[in-house]
């Protein structure tokens, strides 16, 4: 069976319903090869001797390459296409007998339709249906030769006669290969187009007859055996032509849509996939009606290409000729360029929910907040507020309970503050035990106070975990602000400062300020405003402590830190100064500041220092999806003479996501990146962040090396030395700060080590000036 459409072969449309199994196809192809076989077979038997091979080989390369130029007539049988084919054969026969013309004519056909539909079954059968409208034709113009009819009438019924032949196989064939009825089949056939090709074809043959006739009057040694020859070469010539000059203009539209759609890539965000897509697919397919629909119909008629739940579909119309592979690779290839976009955009959303999203609570995090809160700024026609909450004592949860219940905790909590706000009101987790919340619709300051206790209250009754009862005790601090309020950092400020002061300190644990009552608001927002500004200002220092290896008395590295150089600033610790970037949103701002001094200072280093190589930098695992921080580290990972080491703590990596977790081994498999496991041993750490995550340092806490001169600690740190060889990890032990300290390690067959013994953190200035003066000598007197 010659397929419904041409593009069966490639199983990727969906084409109408028919009888036979596949088995049957090929019988059916089979039957017809034979079929066409003998009956050209008995044609050339007939036609033999031909008078001249020449004229034969014009006439077969005349006749086949003008099968391109066609136009189907039908919308369910691609079979029925209509060409130049009866005009051919009208001026072949008139030439010669009716043998030899037919013979030559079916032969070019059959070799036609074996080199476009590449199915000798499908050609054979076309040849074929060619061959019973042609001898239909060659009967009724038996029939006009003997009325002596006029020669036009004659090329119009000898050409009407083959196509009500061509119809009439056609719906022979459908009604045995296919479940269409008859009504359908008739339903189908575009009627103009056919009155249309009558007119064309006829036309065709009679402007062939007039060239036949002006060539044998016109030349006297051309006799009418070549005068017809040279008809047809100048017919096939002209077909091939038109039909090169078509097919030419599709693949420069085909291709123009299908370019175009790559290089606009990355598509406009603001608009739907499927709407890019339907315009570029409209583009390559001009001749074709293109459409983007929830489910793909089984018509014959189309073709169809998935997208995303969704399906491209191109219908060919009255005019339309029959879809070819070509046109479902084109269509396949814009889908596949939308399918690769919008998986692309799903990536990078899912990227920004997750940069927003705490992985812990599934709340908003820092930066979810101050998105949030800016939009409810500007929107607010009435009052709103801002109340910061800190879990009283968490820390003594998660000494006392472990980890993982300090996060069942914070679960439950962020559960409970989610259950109880208003539909208009917010909840996000800033990190840590800290959450925030944003109340809409609040009168003044006094109702806010009242609203936030109400709600505090209920969301702080105790805690039944794991059978263990927690009772929660919460510290929060409220900031209000009317509608047209504008200043959102001064709010979150004092909020924060507020929520401190009802603590009982100043800053966070252990910071520079005494009991709350000693320090007002506006102090402690005047510190956060000094954080803020020299961390944008970039005027914290980068300090290096070297870290080395023992054994050869060789530095090997240095750890960067960051250190206040400023007045305001003085004497507050680096941990207040994190904890306030991160509070802030500017810890990616801090970190990328670090990554880059380090970097810079680095390569100066090595000036006069050139095996030194490594530098570690503390980092918080989220921000490793931050555009921000993703692009510093591409730079910092193109200098190829430094290796960043980027120091994670166990904390950090609890709060991994599957996204965090990827992005993580992408970032370990860079020549110039390496993943360290910061203050191993300190709290509840375990051995599972060990065998999770791609490590390639594991930093030991100074909590483990306090008490070296006991064998226990001394076996603890002689099996990690062991299991880090075994793991190819490098083990480094941080605080050494003694020579006895420094000799048990090594007999432990611990090689690196980071603390005062081996100098304290030196800024830029001081480790150029070591470097030359001791080089890389891991103690020096000074």
């Amino acid at each position: 069976m010659a397929r419904l459409t041409r593009l069966d072969a490639s199983k990727r449309t969906m084409g109408v319903a028919r009888r036979l199994s596949d088995h049957a196809v090929f019988v059916w192809g089979a039957i017809w090869a034979a079929v066409v076989g003998i009956t050209l077979a008995v044609l050339w038997v007939e036609a033999l001797p031909v008078r001249e091979p020449i004229w034969l080989v014009v006439v077969f390369i005349s006749v086949a390459v003008s099968a391109g130029a066609g136009a189907a007539i039908s919308r369910v049988d691609a079979t029925l296409s209509v060409g130049a084919a009866p005009a051919m054969i009208l001026i072949a026969v008139q030439t010669t007998g009716w043998a030899e013309g037919l013979a030559i004519c079916g032969t070019a056909y059959l070799a036609a339709a074996i080199f476009l539909l590449r199915d000798l079954g499908d050609a054979a059968e076309t040849a074929a249906y060619l061959l019973g409208g042609s001898i239909a034709s060659l009967v009724s113009l038996a029939w006009l030769d003997r009325l002596n009819a006029p020669w036009p009438v004659t090329a119009a019924v000898f050409v009407g006669t083959y196509l009500v032949a061509r119809v009439l196989i056609s719906f022979v064939r459908l009604s045995v290969v296919t479940h269409l009825s008859l009504r359908r089949i008739a339903a189908e056939l575009m009627v103009l187009r056919l009155a249309l090709a009558w007119v064309i074809v006829t036309a065709l043959a009679i402007g062939m007859v007039m060239v036949d006739r002006l060539i044998v009057v016109g030349s006297e040694s051309v006799g009418p055996y070549w005068a017809g020859a040279i008809t047809i070469f100048l017919a096939g010539i002209a077909c091939f032509g038109a039909s090169v000059l078509r097919e030419s203009r599709v693949l420069s539209a085909q291709l123009s849509g299908t370019l175009e759609a790559a290089l606009e890539l990355p598509w406009d965000p603001e608009t739907d996939i499927g709407t890019h897509a339907l315009g570029y697919a409209r583009i390559a397919m001009p001749r074709y009606g293109v459409a983007l629909e929830r489910e793909a119909s089984r018509n014959v008629n189309e073709i169809v290409s998935p997208l995303g739940g969704r399906y491209l579909v191109a219908r060919r119309g009255a005019t339309q000729p029959p879809f070819l592979v070509q046109d479902q690779r084109v269509l396949d290839a814009v889908a596949h360029i939308a399918e690769t976009m919008a998986a692309a955009r799903r990536e990078r959303e899912d990227l920004s929910r997750t940069a927003a999203t705490d992985d812990l609570t599934g709340l908003a995090n820092y930066r979810g907040f101050r998105e949030i809160l800016a939009r409810t700024a500007e929107a607010a026609t009435e009052g709103f507020a801002v109340v910061y909450i800190d879990v009283d004592h968490f820390k003594e949860i998660n000494d006392r309970h472990g980890h993982e219940m300090g996060n069942a905790v914070l679960r439950a909590l962020a559960g409970r503050l989610r259950d109880r706000i208003s539909p208009t009101d917010f909840v996000a987790r800033l990190g840590g035990d800290e959450f925030v919340l944003i109340l809409c619709g609040v009168d003044d300051d006094a109702d806010g106070r009242r609203r936030a206790g109400e709600l505090l209250s209920e969301v702080s009754a105790p805690l039944v975990l794991g059978g263990t009862v927690l009772t929660l005790s919460l510290s929060w601090g409220l900031a209000f602000a009317g509608p047209g309020d504008g200043d959102v950092s001064r709010l979150v400020e004092t909020a924060d400062a507020r929520m401190y002061a009802a603590r009982g300190r100043g800053v966070p644990d252990g910071g520079v300020a005494g009991p709350a009552e000693e320090r007002d608001d506006d102090d402690v927002v005047d510190l956060v405003s000094a954080i803020s500004e020299a961390i944008r200002g970039r005027r914290l220092v980068v300090r290096y402590q070297p870290i080395v290896h023992s054994g050869e008395d060789r530095i090997v590295g240095f750890e960067a830190l960051i250190r206040p150089d400023e007045c305001e600033l003085a004497g507050v610790p680096a941990e207040v100064i994190v904890h306030e970037a991160q509070r802030l949103g500017l810890l990616t701002e801090l970190s990328t500041h670090v990554i880059e001094t380090a970097v810079s200072d680095m390569v100066r280093f090595q000036g006069v220092a050139p095996g030194l190589r490594d530098v570690s930098v503390n980092i918080d695992v989220e921000q490793i999806t931050d555009p921000q921080f993703a692009a510093v580290m591409a730079q910092a990972a193109a200098t190829e003479s430094v290796r960043v080491t980027l120091e994670l703590s166990e904390t950090s990596l609890n709060r991994t996501s599957a996204v965090l977790d990827r992005e993580l081994e992408r970032l370990g498999r860079s020549a110039n990146v390496r993943i360290a496991l910061d203050d191993f041993g300190r709290a509840s750490s375990t051995l599972l962040s060990v065998m999770r995550y791609p490590l390639d340092v594991l930093k030991v806490d100074r909590s483990l090396i306090q008490q070296m001169g006991e064998r226990k600690p001394q076996l603890v740190l002689q099996a990690m030395a062991l299991l880090a060889a075994n793991l190819e990890v490098t083990l480094v032990v941080e605080g050494v700060e003694d020579e006895d300290t420094r000799c048990r390690l090594t007999e432990t067959g611990v090689c690196y080590m980071q603390g005062y013994l081996f100098g304290a953190a030196l800024s830029a200035d001081e480790v150029m000036a070591r470097l030359t003066r001791h080089g890389l000598r891991a103690r020096v007197a000074d």
